[in-house]
């Protein structure tokens, strides 16, 4: 019994030597990411900053909101959401919780509609983004949920730069 005792020991030592050395320091995490994407929430394209204000090692959580206008139909999208990552280093599954609020003032009666609706938009994907910032591809699949027309299957292609951290 001693030896399964002293052979347990050792083992959740060395358990939590490794997990120590994946562990990153937070404060060194490079935070805020500019980024177009391309299809995905904002209909054709958008414009967006992802901001991420929660990350404990394999675990992460940021905030995104984007803008996209579209000149046709004179409607803007705006994307907003919540994304949940998981991944130790540069390489992260993504799921995604979000709105789209689309402002349509179709003048020229190509949508046949005009006012103001709401999409629910989640997402599942993949995303690189380094610790330290630098280059950031984001690529999802996601579905929208307009109020009163039928569910989309869409994707979406982020690509974008994450600015590194600076010590003040």
């Amino acid at each position: 019994m001693k030896n399964i005792l002293l052979s347990l020991a050792m083992l959740l030592t060395f358990v939590q030597l490794r997990a120590q050395e994946g562990t990153i320091d937070s404060t060194k995490i490079a935070r805020s990411t500019v980024y177009v994407e391309l299809l995905g929430s904002g209909a054709l394209y958008s414009l967006n900053y992802d901001r991420l204000f929660l990350k404990k090692d394999a675990f992460g959580l940021s905030a995104r909101v984007g803008l996209s206008y579209m000149t046709q139909v004179h409607s803007f999208y705006i994307p907003v959401a919540i994304n949940g990552l998981w991944g130790k280093r540069n390489h992260h599954l993504e799921l995604s919780a979000g709105v789209t609020f689309i402002l349509i003032q179709d003048e020229n009666n190509i949508l046949k509609t005009t006012g103001t609706e709401i999409a629910y938009v989640p997402a599942i994907g993949y995303r690189f983004q380094k610790n330290d910032g630098g280059f950031f591809f984001r690529l999802v699949v996601l579905k929208f949920f307009p109020v009163e027309e039928s569910v989309v299957i869409w994707g979406g292609l982020g690509l974008g730069y994450t600015f590194k951290h600076h010590q003040a």
